[in-house]
């Protein structure tokens, strides 16, 4: 079978060859009160994904893949919380504001979790929920239903797994009516709606060619779901990679998939079952070759959203990709902030996959070239979501960040990066405390496995800090409890 990368060329060439609001503040009082607003988020993010079908291959080329420093890792979101969840989650409450602001902040005095020796991979003899036959995956994860939720794949299939303290884990049993579908997967998933909204997309064809299209679930405590019914001028030929509690009270983002290369795209809804995509302006969301919104969360003028401008693929060798930011007030009316090429261009591919509020405002990670002599820090910091700095490169700090969130000393990513001179790659966490010096936890081969293992999404729940991705080809699920 062709590498991934190759695929997603593969695709590229067949399809142009055819186609030719609430403060800061305000936010933090939330999280410690309910289930913290998430996601990333993801997805995205871009993430790793199951052996794609042939769609498949040019959604995770434009929604996800672009992660691959030698052999890849996936994009989604991220949550914070430190604070327990009730078995039933209250819909979240947001209260709406013309002008939402995001504080100074000072780096976040957490829990240490530094340390390699912290870290831990749950056991599959502890977890059966995480195999079985075919492949399955982990995408996201937030803190909500019995205590955790994470969403994403199991052998074509979307999947839904819970736990009570992220060390003991079940997977909701399958329903073909919510879960099924040809290539169906779930994205992301946030606190919000009647309790949880999970994204992603879903493929009822059965025609290789066909183009996917965005796919929403909703659930009220996390065990029991329903999928959104279908409506082709809201949810046709499109996907979804992440969603956060925002705007008017839930706000998606993602991208069109017309002929191989898209748009970026965004969806709003008031309470997890109705939809409405946010018209297309191509200034804003379209350009030339491929713009894709991996992630987004609250902050700056009230919404924050990173992706990527342009560019056929990040697997591809030549520069093309761009980082990119859209914020908003109110998840309606959105604008691009406009390219500054040392900070969102310099370097081979750069990619935003995953933002959150830290450091000195948002902190953006991502990935770039994973030609060396290319590749930069992908880490980007603003104070507002207006201005936007790349932080120093760091030879030490490359390659991918799939997600990152407020959590050890002040922020904590995970990824995937190389080990010394070996050329594959292995699962990775970087830590910082104040968004702009980062430094990688040592590797240990006992808990940060080689490709195919990789990690998607991490947030601050369960015993400390839990990660989720894949683990030779099942669901896995990595533990930091705080030192002493």
């Amino acid at each position: 079978m062709k590498t991934l990368e190759h695929q997603l060329a593969d695709y590229g060439d067949r399809q142009r060859e055819l186609h030719g609001p609430i403060t800061a503040a305000e936010l933090i009082v939330q999280i410690d009160q309910f289930a913290p607003v998430q996601p990333l988020r993801p997805v995205v993010q871009s993430a790793r994904f199951r052996p794609p079908q042939q769609w498949l291959v040019a959604v995770a080329a434009a929604a996800a893949v672009l992660v691959l420093v030698g052999a890849g890792a996936m994009l989604f979101r991220v949550t914070s919380s430190d604070s327990p969840v009730a078995d039933t989650i209250a819909p979240t409450t947001l209260v709406e504001s013309s002008q939402t602001t995001l504080a100074e902040s000072s780096p976040t005095t957490l829990p240490e979790f530094a340390a390699s020796s912290s870290w831990s991979r749950v056991p599959h003899h502890e977890a059966a929920a995480f195999g079985g036959e075919g492949e399955q995956g982990m995408s996201s994860v937030t803190v909500g239903g019995p205590g955790l939720v994470a969403v994403g794949w199991e052998n074509g299939y979307a999947a839904v797994w819970t736990s009570a303290d992220g060390l003991s884990w079940s997977q909701v049993a399958h329903d073909e009516a919510v879960f099924g579908g040809r290539d169906t997967q779930m994205r992301s998933v946030s606190v919000g709606g009647p309790g949880l909204v999970a994204v992603g997309w879903e493929d009822e064809v059965l025609d290789e060619d066909a183009e996917p299209s965005a796919a929403v679930w909703t659930s009220v405590d996390g065990s029991t779901w329903s999928r959104v019914p279908h409506d082709e001028d809201v949810f046709g030929a499109a996907l979804m990679t992440s969603v956060t509690a925002g705007g008017p009270g839930l706000v998606a983002v993602g991208m069109t998939t017309p002929g191989g290369d898209g748009n970026a795209a965004v969806w709003t809804s008031d309470d997890g079952f109705n939809w409405t995509r946010v018209p297309h302006d191509e200034t804003v969301f379209g350009g030339v070759d491929r713009q894709v919104i991996h992630d987004v969360t609250v902050g700056g003028p009230g919404l924050v959203a990173v992706g990527n401008d342009g560019g056929r693929g990040w697997w591809d060798n030549n520069p093309g990709n761009n980082a990119a930011v859209w914020t908003s007030v109110d998840g309606f009316t959105w604008s691009r902030v406009s390219r500054d090429e040392p900070v969102f261009s310099d370097g081979g591919n750069p990619v935003m996959l995953s933002v959150t509020a830290g450091g000195p405002g948002l902190v953006a990670v991502g990935a770039d070239s994973w030609l060396p002599e290319l590749a930069r820090t992908p880490v980007w910091t603003s104070p507002d979501g207006f201005t936007w700095t790349r932080v120093p490169d760091d030879e030490t700090v490359r390659g991918s960040m799939t997600s990152v969130t407020a959590g050890g000393p002040g922020l904590v990513a995970v990824g995937s990066d190389r080990i010394g001179s070996d050329t594959s790659e292995a699962t990775a966490v970087w830590t910082s405390v104040d968004g702009i010096k980062w430094s990688r936890v040592p590797h240990d081969d006992a808990v940060f496995g080689k490709w195919p293992d990789w990690i998607n999404d991490v947030t601050l729940g369960g015993p400390g800090l839990l990660a989720v991705g894949v683990h030779g080809g099942d669901a896995a699920v990595w533990v930091a409890v705080p030192e002493g």
